[in-house]
């Protein structure tokens, strides 16, 4: 159901050439990534199967507020038209495009956590962070809970 013309379309709605894709991986989204400059980002095309676009904008204003709250994350980048989330429409299902910067650094494992006393500690200090941003944190938008997809997924199989 996902196409070359739909990652092409999605491309072109944040600025990029689709020659300047790569394909990642993907599950239920479909991830690319590109370079801007001396820049990496990533480019996810969701179905709208999957996700609503009212989620996909919860959880762009929830990274946001990480980000300016000082936590080290995947920042979200707007399309051209200066929009969070763009939709390209497919033959039977639509698909959200959406874009952020690529987090610096690299994949740590949690054996390397265990051999390296400062890393430990530096994760540590940032799931504290995290813990008490989500505390004082108010959303304008809200997406599902876990519960309420557990629930879905259950009615759904019996």
């Amino acid at each position: 159901m996902f196409l070359n013309e739909h990652a092409a379309e999605g491309a072109a709605r944040f600025g990029v050439s689709p020659n300047e894709l790569t394909f990642i991986g993907g599950f239920q989204n479909f991830i690319y990534s590109y370079i801007n400059g001396d820049s990496k980002y990533i480019l996810r095309f969701t179905p709208s199967t999957l996700r609503t676009w009212k989620g996909l904008a919860a959880e762009i204003e929830w990274i946001r507020y990480l980000s300016e709250n000082g936590l080290p994350v995947s920042e979200p980048v707007s399309s051209i038209d200066g929009k969070d989330i763009e939709r390209v429409q497919g033959n039977t299902i639509d698909f959200y495009v959406t874009s952020f910067r690529h987090a610096s650094g690299r994949k740590i494992g949690y054996s390397e956590c265990l051999g390296n006393a400062l890393l430990y500690e530096q994760c540590g200090r940032i799931t504290g962070r995290l813990h008490e941003l989500s505390k004082r944190y108010k959303p304008t938008l809200r997406r599902h809970t876990w519960k309420s997809s557990c629930q879905i997924q259950r009615i759904n199989s019996v």
